[in-house]
């Protein structure tokens, strides 16, 4: 990646991708989220930089993030190893872009058009999702995605608009999700994730609290109600930690 300007650029931006893509999975820790998200920073610079035909933000200093990567493969924690304030950025500024697409409301696409071979498409109407303390979640939104049975997506993840609905126990989205895959073509074992996220404003990043999901098999018309687990997501759906002791679901 220090090699040639255009092979680097592009190898900047398939990293800041990759490092996007593992973010919004919601399975690491809110630790690991933040040096990610810094790191992505960080590329982005390097990559405006390489653009303007700068040394802006040097080649020196992206290498640091080497240090990043290292921490995380041996499942450590360290302090991020450059000064972001040094460049006139801060995390809250890739706060803002991650956020954007939510305060315009969501990233819910419209029903699909219907196929040739009348295959029905699932739409999924979202009420509610119990939580202890609902009122202190900031910018609280859901991810729904669409999984075969290994966790491998199927199709694109939507976001509902941010809420600020709610009570003690409870935050209302009164949404619906349109599955843009018709049923009959889904793979057998393939399961809807729902994915509970909220801004963290002390670390400045989005944080995933907690999910529910539904299988293929269990999907039929009327109301259902979800159990609730604890971060991180298990796309394969395997290791299930309940979030809370209490009657609380998702609706």
């Amino acid at each position: 990646m220090w090699g040639q300007p255009v092979e680097a650029q592009a190898g900047y931006e398939s990293l800041a991708n990759a490092i996007t893509n593992e973010l919004n999975y919601g399975h690491l820790s809110d630790d690991e989220s933040n040096l990610l998200l810094k790191t992505r920073i960080c590329i982005n610079l390097r990559i405006k930089s390489m653009k303007a035909g700068t040394d802006d933000f040097p080649l020196d200093e992206i290498k640091n993030i080497d240090q990043v990567f290292k921490a995380l493969y041996e499942g450590k924690i360290i302090a991020f190893p450059i000064i972001l304030q040094k460049y006139k950025t801060t995390v809250a500024e890739e706060s803002e872009a991650m956020t954007a697409r939510l305060t315009k409301g969501g990233t819910l696409r419209p029903p699909p058009k219907p196929t040739l071979d009348g295959g029905v498409h699932l739409s999924i109407i979202i009420d509610k999702i119990g939580l202890k303390n609902a009122a202190q979640y900031l910018d609280p939104f859901l991810t729904i995605s669409v999984l075969d049975k290994n966790g491998e997506q199927i199709e694109e993840s939507q976001d509902t608009p941010p809420s600020n609905i709610r009570d003690d126990n409870y935050i209302y989205f009164n949404c619906t999700v349109d599955l843009q895959t018709t049923l009959h073509t889904l793979p057998a074992g393939s399961a809807v994730l729902l994915e509970f996220k909220h801004f963290k404003p002390k670390g400045e990043y989005i944080s995933t609290k907690s999910w529910s999901f539904i299988e293929l098999e269990e999907i039929k018309p009327g109301p259902i109600v979800l159990e609730i687990y604890e971060k991180p997501t298990d796309r394969k759906r395997k290791k299930l930690k309940l979030l809370s002791v209490k009657p609380l679901y998702m609706h």
